[in-house]
């Protein structure tokens, strides 16, 4: 199975990499770059989409991981531009299905129970706009591109790559994380997942029969923040959580556990 991946060189497409070359790679990836001289990537820059990467075969599908970076006032403006130049490339390479990788984000204000793939859509902050934004665009108009099927998939928390992974990259023993622990004890739930599940969860979609609209993506129960500092191993310490902190930020994954049956592991074990 051959896979396509815009954003290749970007946090999420780097990891799953690295994740497919440490075990049995679920697909081979074809990661996509701006860049001419990244060895491990091919070249397609969206501001020429009529110059497509040379491939020996048409791709199974295309995952979509390429997202738009704010500069200044604008903010993701380049979100649609960019969704459709990869529509455009979908279409000059004849590949009928198409991933597209969006958030949790798209939710907005957390609610007290975990998000289900039907809630509203209300968006807080301009991220999650464009993100959601970018679901609305391709499904619209993927069909106009020739593409059959499309699937969003609403990724949680990435393991390493969120903000408590960016603050652990600096944390120290004299400069501590500093996580918000409850009156009752415990400590913030997020919902988490890693590369390895993307890819296996990516891996089945382009195996079904017929690829499901939309899909939380995460390990089927919320992993504690505490947890996921000791497993990046940063030191911490715990703070009083304030009015401003919040219990729970979730996804309800049941229908990717039902579709998952016995593929592949849900299990916070995997991520730990």
């Amino acid at each position: 199975m051959q896979i396509l991946v815009t954003g290749g060189t970007g946090k999420l497409a780097q990891s799953m990499a690295q994740s497919m070359a440490s075990g049995d790679a679920p697909f081979e990836m074809l990661r996509l770059s701006r860049r001419r001289d990244d060895p491990n990537c091919l070249y397609w820059d969206q501001a020429q989409s009529s110059i497509v990467p040379p491939l020996a075969r048409t791709p199974d599908a295309l995952v979509h991981l390429a997202g738009a970076t704010p500069v200044g006032d604008q903010a993701y403006d380049g979100t649609i531009p960019l969704a459709h130049a990869t529509l455009a490339l979908a279409q000059a390479l004849g590949i009928k299905r198409m991933i597209v990788v969006s958030s949790i984000a798209v939710y907005g204000p957390p609610l007290a129970r975990p998000f289900l793939e039907e809630d509203q859509l209300n968006p807080a902050h301009p991220y999650g706009q464009s993100k959601r934004d970018l679901e609305h665009h391709m499904q619209r108009n993927h069909s106009a591109f020739g593409v059959k099927e499309i699937s969003i998939l609403r990724l949680g928390n990435v393991i390493g790559a969120d903000q408590l992974g960016h603050l652990a990259k600096s944390a120290t023993a004299a400069n501590p994380l500093q996580i918000a622990q409850f009156e009752d004890g415990s400590y913030a739930m997020r919902s988490y997942l890693n590369a390895a599940l993307l890819c296996d969860v990516i891996a089945q979609l382009v195996s079904a029969g017929s690829m499901p609209s939309v899909f939380n993506v995460s390990t089927l129960t919320p992993i504690g923040m505490d947890v996921v500092a000791d497993k990046l191993g940063a030191p911490w310490i715990a703070r009083d959580a304030t009015p401003q902190d919040v219990p729970l930020v979730a996804m309800d994954c049941a229908a990717l556990g039902k579709f998952a049956a016995n593929r592949f592991d849900l299990s916070t074990k995997r991520l730990l």
